[in-house]
C-alpha cells in the first residue's frame, strides 16, 4: 500500500493550493502538482523523534530540517526575532516569514515559523502540530500576471535560510539536502503538492473555484489541507474533508484510506 502524507490545495501530505483573483470568470490556468516530496527522519535524522531528543516533537507537525557543522548557536540564534524556550544545550526561536507579497502597505502577510537548533548542529523549522500543513506555501506571485507553474520553496524553508545564514553558511547550496518529515503523522512517506491559479468575476462567480486531484487506489492520505488566496487582503488556510472546504486558522483532517 501506498502511503502519502498530505494533500495540498494549496499545501501538504496531500496539500492543494488555489488563487482565486478578479477577473474575466472562466479563466484559469492549469494545475501544476510537484513529485512527490520524501517525508521520513533517515539516518542520523532518527534521532531527532526519540525519547532522548531534546526536540519538541510533540507539538510539532509538518518540519523541514538540516544539519550543519560546526554550528555556531549563538551567531545562528541571532536570525530569531522571538526567542521561544532553550535548554542547556538546543534553542527555539520564531522567524518570520512572508507568506505572501506587498502590493500596498497593508497587504503583505506573514508567517511565524518555529526553528529548532541544537549543539548537535541540527536546524528545524516546523509548523504547531495542530496548524494545516498547507500553511507552508509562499504566494511568490504577481497579481498583474497571476500565473504559478511551480512551487520553489515554502515557508519552512525560507524560515531555515536566515537561520542558517546567520550561522555562516551558503544555504542556496544546502537546499538540496532539506529533508521533510511530520512529526504527528511518523507513517506518512511522501508529500503532494499541487497549485492552481484561476480568475473569476466577482460579480457572477463570487470567489468560487474548483480543483481536483486523483490518488493511486490502496494509497493512504493522512492529512490533506488547502491554502486559497482570494484576494490582496485575503489568506485561507485550512483542513480539506471529501468535497467540503473547512476553513479556519488551526484546521486538523482525519487519517482516511482512498
Amino acid at each position: 500500500m501506498k502511503k502519502f502524507g498530505f494533500i495540498l490545495v494549496v499545501t501538504l501530505m496531500l496539500t492543494m493550493l488555489l488563487w482565486l483573483v478578479p477577473g474575466s470568470g472562466g479563466e484559469e490556468t492549469p494545475a501544476a502538482a510537484s513529485p512527490s516530496v520524501p517525508l521520513g527522519l533517515p539516518g542520523a535524522a532518527a534521532e531527532l523523534a526519540t525519547d532522548n531528543s531534546t526536540f519538541p516533537s510533540d507539538e510539532a507537525g509538518l518540519a523541514a530540517y538540516l544539519r550543519v557543522s560546526p554550528l555556531d548557536m549563538v551567531k545562528a540564534g541571532t536570525a530569531f526575532e522571538v526567542l521561544h524556550r532553550q535548554g542547556g544545550n538546543w534553542v527555539v526561536g520564531i522567524v518570520p516569514v512572508t507568506v505572501y507579497p506587498a502590493w500596498d502597505v497593508h497587504s503583505q502577510k506573514t508567517q511565524d515559523v518555529f526553528v529548532y537548533i541544537d549543539s548537535q548542529g541540527w536546524v528545524v523549522a516546523y509548523l504547531n502540530r495542530e496548524y494545516p500543513p498547507a500553511g507552508i506555501m509562499v504566494w511568490a506571485v504577481d497579481r498583474s500576471n497571476p500565473t504559478l507553474t511551480a512551487i520553489n520553496t515554502t515557508s519552512l524553508e525560507d524560515a531555515l535560510q536566515p537561520v542558517i545564514a546567520a550561522a555562516g553558511f551558503d544555504f542556496s547550496s544546502l537546499k538540496g539536502q532539506v529533508g521533510y518529515y511530520h512529526f504527528g503523522y511518523p507513517e506518512a512517506n511522501g508529500m503532494t503538492l499541487a497549485v492552481k491559479v484561476k480568475k473569476v468575476d466577482p460579480n457572477t462567480d463570487g470567489l468560487i473555484g474548483q480543483m481536483s486531484l486523483s490518488v493511486a487506489q490502496g494509497s493512504t492520505i493522512y492529512s490533506e489541507s488547502l491554502s486559497i488566496i482570494a484576494s490582496r487582503s485575503a489568506i485561507y488556510c485550512g483542513s480539506l474533508s471529501g468535497s467540503v472546504w473547512r476553513f479556519n486558522t488551526l484546521g486538523a483532517s482525519h487519517p482516511q484510506v482512498m
